[in-house]
């Protein structure tokens, strides 16, 4: 009973992960969410805010980054009821 329940609790961690993805993907990948345009702007250079500039000079992009951040804590469950160490100790 024990192995069912673990086959179980996975299928159930993959489906919310599924889940994250397809909603990660549909957020960041659609225009859900119009752009907010503006009304003032500034051009003193101590009162900007950084711009950190546009996603494709990205270390990493934003759906590279939801991805692997959603995916850690069902790793991480996995990696427990695996008993497979997260880390290596040495001696």
């Amino acid at each position: 009973t024990t192995n069912s329940l673990c086959v179980t609790m996975l299928y159930f961690q993959l489906v919310i992960m599924a889940g994250t993805v397809l909603l990660a993907y549909y957020f960041e990948c659609t225009d859900t969410f119009q752009v907010h345009v503006q009304g003032f702007f500034c051009q003193d250079g101590d009162l900007m805010k950084p711009y950190p500039g546009p996603e494709e000079d990205s270390f990493i992009s934003p759906l590279v980054l939801y991805c692997v951040l959603s995916s850690t804590p069902t790793a991480i469950e996995l990696s427990k009821m695996f008993n497979i160490p997260l880390r290596v100790h040495r001696v």
